[in-house]
């Protein structure tokens, strides 16, 4: 299992999982999880569930090995999910039904392209809330050190 983290192209952090199945989709979860320790749990709930829904569909429709990248981009405020397979790219195998309305109200953007690898890339685009501070004094949060 290939499971790092790493510096993408512009210097953002990025996290790279190769899934093979059984064990690799166990840890799916808790992987991005760890990954996103920083940003609103809801956000985090949210990742999750298009991570593993983008996982799902590569299983599914595609062929193995499954590559899951998360990457942030744009100064920490948005995350890109991304997730390759080796079947071959065609622009009609984008996610349908109840799986595509909640990627489109979960993503605000979302698209799908060919792999470096002859294969095809789904990836979606989410807004990060950062996790808000809380004052212990007055247990209010506090926006400006979460950087909001």
């Amino acid at each position: 299992m290939v499971n790092e983290q790493k510096h993408g192209p512009d210097g953002e952090q990025m996290h790279v999982q190769c899934i093979d199945g059984g064990q690799d989709l166990v840890c799916l979860r808790r992987n991005v999880r760890g990954f996103l320790s920083e940003i609103d749990k809801l956000v985090v709930s949210e990742a999750i569930l298009v991570a593993v829904i983008l996982v799902a569909d590569a299983f599914r429709y595609g062929a193995p090995p499954v590559f899951l990248a998360l990457q942030f981009a744009a100064g920490r405020r948005h995350l890109r999910i991304e997730v390759a397979d080796h079947r071959p790219f065609s622009s009609g195998s984008r996610p349908h039904g109840y799986r595509a309305g909640l990627l489109d109200r979960l993503a605000s953007r979302r698209g799908l392209e060919p792999s470096g690898n002859g294969g095809t890339k789904t990836w979606v685009e989410m807004a990060v809330t950062p996790r808000a501070s809380r004052n212990m004094r007055t247990g209010n949060c506090d926006w400006d050190s979460a950087g909001v």
